[in-house]
Formats: C-alpha cells, sequence, structure tokens
C-alpha cells in the first residue's frame, strides 16, 4: 500500500494555506505563510516555501526555502537546494542530510530539542540525496541556580551562516 501523495504543481502560487496532509505533499509551486502538517513534504527544484510553519516526518528540500520554522524527524538539503533565513528544530542529533551544493544563506539554526512533533509518522524514503555525516553536537550541563527547581529542557542551537 503506498503512501497518499499531495501536490502543489509548478506554477500554483497559495498564500495563507492551513492544514494537515494524511500522507506526502509535494510543492513544485509557490507557498507562503503557510502552517502545514504531514507525514512528509518535498519542496522540488522548481518549488519555494516562504515565510511558514512546518511540521513533518521527513522534510526533503530541492527548491528554495526562506523565513520558515520547520519542525523535522529528518531533514534533507539536496544539491542546488537554497535554505535561507529558516529555523530547523529537529528531535535529535541524526537525521540531518545537507549536500556539499546545497546553498545555506543568511541565518539558518538548527535547534535540537526534546519537545515531540505530536502524532506525525515516521516518513517513508521520498528522495535520494547524497548523505555526509554532521558532526555530534555537544549537550550542555544545565547550570540551574536552584537545584530544588526542575530545570526547563535546554535547547541546543546550531547556528549555520550569517554574521556571528
Amino acid at each position: 500500500m503506498s503512501e497518499t501523495r499531495y501536490e502543489i504543481p509548478k506554477g500554483l502560487e497559495i498564500s495563507g494555506m492551513t492544514g494537515e496532509v494524511e500522507g506526502s505533499l509535494i510543492i513544485s509551486g509557490h507557498v507562503r505563510d503557510a502552517k502545514i502538517r504531514a507525514n512528509s513534504v518535498v519542496i522540488t527544484e522548481n518549488g519555494s516555501l516562504t515565510r511558514s510553519e512546518v511540521r513533518v516526518g521527513g522534510f526533503v528540500l530541492q527548491g528554495k526555502m526562506s523565513d520558515t520554522k520547520t519542525f523535522a524527524k529528518t531533514f534533507v538539503a539536496a544539491a542546488g537546494s537554497v535554505c535561507q533565513d529558516a529555523t530547523i528544530g529537529m528531535q535529535g542529533y541524526v537525521g540531518v542530510a545537507i549536500d556539499e551544493k546545497a546553498r545555506l544563506e543568511g541565518d539558518v539554526i538548527f535547534n535540537v530539542t526534546n519537545d515531540s512533533l505530536g502524532d506525525v509518522s515516521p516518513a517513508a524514503p521520498v528522495a535520494e540525496a547524497p548523505v555526509r555525516a554532521a558532526p555530534a553536537a555537544q549537550v550542555k550541563p544545565s547550570s540551574s541556580p536552584h537545584p530544588t527547581k526542575k530545570a526547563e529542557p535546554e535547547e541546543e542551537a546550531i547556528k549555520v551562516g550569517g554574521e556571528g
């Protein structure tokens, strides 16, 4: 049984989209100001996603993404893709593949958090991209001034690009 695929075709522009897809969402057109929840999202070479929030099991970027917050179990940026001024929230330290020919521009931040993505199922493989191992991040010990108080889970940000 194959997963249901929904496509936003090349040439179609959508603004203000909000919704949940049970399956894969393939974006070949242009989407902005959206809130999307799906098993997986693929932004094709012709597609773009701007000023949006996406919660998915798997996210594959082959086109362009800017000013977007993505919460995913896996994130792939393929060769030729452009990710600009984005925040990518990950549930763990694994599941990120960025091709050496992908472009990360402006402030691209990867946050590792313990927050659950909710009811997002693991994504089926939706694209093949060369995979390079990411450096392992170090977890910082809590420096809470109140040892009896339960500390909030810390987020660790890895900033790529931009001015530091």
